[in-house]
């Protein structure tokens, strides 16, 4: 009985035991089909997921107020797809986006989970590109390649800024002060204008929408989009459908004026006067976001005096992630060349103690507001003026002097998003160059040489149109306007004239003149030999008292020239700070007559230098090959400026060189070694090449200029470049070198001044 009651009990848990394992694979295959199942219903459901993205699609085709039951990345992918033009579309229908890399979940052999580790990060396409130095770590590699092709075309970063809301919140960068200050509510109206050309639809919809959000709506009468002739088809019918709507919830508010024709920053400025109708005009750029209480400063401010013109404070959008990054107060100024630049304070302003108290600034930096009215009577812009350059710094001066006056306001903030670089004018010098001669010869009185000076034009027969200026002339005569003497000495006596300037251009070598005197990496003290390019740091002047100052001659008190020096025996020859070389009793002084051999000078008087040389360079006429280049240049910049390239820093490496490191335009640095050149008469060499050991070794990526070998103590040394023996020719059995200056090659025509 007890074994029949045994068998019995292990039968039926043999059966219980079977149930469970039955059971367990009856859930494993359950797990099983309801993965199947559930792939199916997600199938299903995704069919109809794509159906409501059309819908929604459709929706936001008809009004950006509806809101549909769709994913913010649903919302985004189809309203930046519909925005874009038929080159775009077609880029992105060839790369179409992956989904986004997700994990899977799979079952090992007793049913539990295991989660597989992510994917490795995709890889970088575009290391070097300034775009994904701080942004774009996680995109997948065909993404970048969008991203990479729209910042080509625009120069920030456009795959963000159509994947960011219209209306974002800007941080407060205000003083604290300015948070508790209380404007009247009766102010003078508004006119708003925005110039673009070419610019990616959202930015400039983000633009407008600040504007219209952040301005009181009983003092914003009006907002006028200038188009400078856009070849970008989005900015056409789709940019008059936003500015439809717009003016649906705002009637009235929005206006286009395009231009037939590309016709420059400065006639789409006044363009943007001409069609204004409010009390007040501000002159803004489209790429910017105007922040809280912008406006009520500004106007506030003009009330109290229609003269001034205001300038408001920039912050920075960073062209990569558009982050906002505050700047400091500071007022505008400018260097002799006319580039506009960031000033120092007053020190008035500081007395006063109020941190809201307009700054008094010398120029304007680009964006400005005024009284319309104020603004024609003094001429508004010199329409003379070309695609782009010297037109804020021209109305700065001219607004000093002929009876206004120019203002930064702390208060009024505008967030400015910089370019990495401006797709439609490669290179900017060959119009702001042109532009701001046309300044000097108009505003700058016996100081325009100055601005010759600085870009390395000769004082004469430059070669260069800058159009016909009797027209300014004649308003600066009827408006009674004061000198630009006045303007030194009582608005900016931070900006330093040159004087006795004798000789400028750049260094060359007879026996090598496709190479100049570089004055090499900064930081740095290295003169180099680098081939020509013109630009400033080749600039070289020969000061009356025998100095040579290398890389440009400053502009203001609070910069120093850099001087060629001599320090000692055995040494290279260095560029100094000139008053550090001062100091270190470093020979500064230099022998200098063109096409003779250049040494180092013994010590004298300043008084007795200069009474043997004249104060202002001598020039030889241009060959007439040069001036109709240059010309054609410069019209080839007006007419044709998106199709020009940029000029090579360095075209080609010469025979023999051994490249190294790249510069930073991509240019490749020469490897070279520099002879020593003996200036004492009579000092000959065997044969007809110099001894190996007489060579110097070059600096790693550089070549060097080389200081003389000398001869006895207190003998007078030399300095020559070139590769090989290039830097001396014979004379019967003697070696000299010789240097002279000359005129930029390329960018205007060959001229030689003459020093002594």
């Amino acid at each position: 009985m007890e074994k029949e009651e045994r068998r019995d009990e292990g039968r039926r848990e043999g059966r219980e035991r079977e149930g469970e394992w039955r059971g367990g694979e009856g859930r494993k295959e359950g797990r099983k089909e309801g993965r199947k199942e559930g792939r199916k219903e997600g199938k299903r459901r995704g069919e109809e997921k794509r159906g409501d993205r059309y819908f929604c699609l459709l929706l936001i085709m008809i009004s950006d107020s509806i809101m549909v039951d769709c994913t913010a990345e649903v919302l985004f992918d189809h309203a930046n797809y519909i925005k874009q033009s038929d080159e775009k579309r077609k880029a992105a229908d060839e790369l179409k986006l992956p989904e986004k890399p997700h994990r899977e979940i799979q079952e090992d052999e007793q049913g539990k989970e295991n989660r597989r580790e992510p994917e490795a990060p995709p890889r970088v396409r575009f290391p070097d590109s300034p775009l994904f130095q701080r942004w774009g770590k996680d995109l997948m590699e065909d993404q970048q390649i969008v991203a990479q092709q729209l910042f080509d075309k625009y120069g920030y970063n456009v795959y963000l800024s159509d994947r960011l809301p219209l209306e974002r919140p800007l941080k407060e960068t205000r003083p604290p002060r300015c948070r508790e200050k209380k404007y009247s509510p009766d102010l003078p109206t508004l006119s708003v204008i925005l110039i673009f050309f070419n610019e990616a639809t959202s930015i400039l919809l983000r633009a407008i929408t600040s504007i219209i959000n952040r301005t009181p709506s009983h003092l914003l009468k009006e907002i006028i989009l200038i188009d400078d002739c856009s070849s970008n088809e989005e900015l056409k019918g789709p940019l008059e459908e936003h500015v439809k709507k717009f003016n649906a919830q705002h009637p009235g508010l929005l206006k286009i004026v395009r231009h037939q024709e590309r016709m420059g920053l400065t006639e789409a400025r006044i363009s943007g006067w001409k069609a204004s109708r409010a009390d007040v005009v501000a002159i803004l750029d489209a790429h910017i976001e105007v922040n809280t209480e912008w406006a009520e400063p500004i106007l506030s401010r003009i009330k109290e005096d229609h003269t001034v013109i205001i300038s408001p404070v920039f912050d920075n959008i960073r062209f990569d992630d558009f982050q906002l990054t505050q700047y400091a107060e500071a007022a505008d100024g400018f260097d002799w060349a006319l580039w506009c630049l960031y000033e120092a304070i007053p020190e008035d302003w500081y007395a006063l103690k109020d941190p809201t108290a307009p700054i008094r600034s010398p120029s304007i930096m680009g964006i400005l507001a005024a009284n319309r009215e104020f603004l024609g009577k003094i001429g508004v812009l010199d329409g003379g003026m070309h695609i782009y350059g010297g037109e804020n710094v021209e109305l700065g001066i001219r607004a000093w002097q002929c009876g206004g006056r120019v203002e930064v306001l702390p208060c009024s903030r505008i967030a400015h998003l910089e370019r990495a670089h401006k797709p439609y004018l490669l290179d900017l010098a060959l119009a702001v160059k042109r532009n701001a001669l046309r300044v000097a010869e108009v505003w700058m009185d016996e100081y325009k040489y100055m601005v010759y000076y600085a870009w390395n034009v000769p004082l004469e027969n430059s070669g260069i149109d800058y159009g016909d200026i009797s027209s300014r002339k004649e308003l600066r005569k009827r408006l009674n306007c004061k000198s630009f003497d006045w303007y030194i000495k009582n608005v900016y006596p931070n900006l330093v004239p040159q004087v006795n300037i004798v000789g400028y251009g750049t260094m060359k070598n007879p026996l090598s003149e496709e190479n100049c005197i570089d004055q090499g990496p900064v930081p740095g003290n290295t003169p180099i030999l680098y081939i020509c390019h013109g630009y400033s740091p080749q600039h070289m002047f020969y000061h009356s008292t025998g100095e040579f100052f290398v890389g440009g001659i400053r502009s203001r008190r609070n910069t120093v020239d850099r001087c060629l020096t001599d320090p000692g025996e055995g040494k290279l020859p260095v560029i100094e700070q000139c008053n550090e070389a001062k100091k270190k009793g470093l020979n500064m002084l230099w022998d200098f007559t063109q096409r003779k051999e250049t040494s180092n000078a013994p010590k004298r008087t300043t008084t007795r230098a200069a009474s043997n040389r004249k104060a202002l360079p001598r020039l030889i006429s241009p060959l007439e090959r040069g001036a109709a280049a240059a010309d054609a240049e410069v019209k080839a910049a007006l007419g044709k400026a998106e199709r020009m390239e940029a000029p090579p820093l360095l075209p080609r490496v010469l025979k023999g060189a051994s490249p190294r490191r790249a510069q930073p335009s991509g240019a490749r640095a020469l490897r070279s070694a520099f002879l020593r050149c003996s200036c004492r008469a009579g000092r000959r060499f065997p044969g007809d090449a110099l001894p190996a050991e007489r060579s110097l070794p070059a600096f790693p990526g550089r070549g060097a200029l080389a200081r003389g070998a000398g001869g006895p103590r207190g003998e007078r040394r030399c300095w020559g470049k070139s590769f090989g023996n290039a830097a001396y020719h014979k004379r019967g059995k003697k070696w000299k070198c010789s240097l002279y200056l000359e005129g930029t090659p390329g960018m205007h025509p060959r001229w030689i001044v003459r020093g002594g």
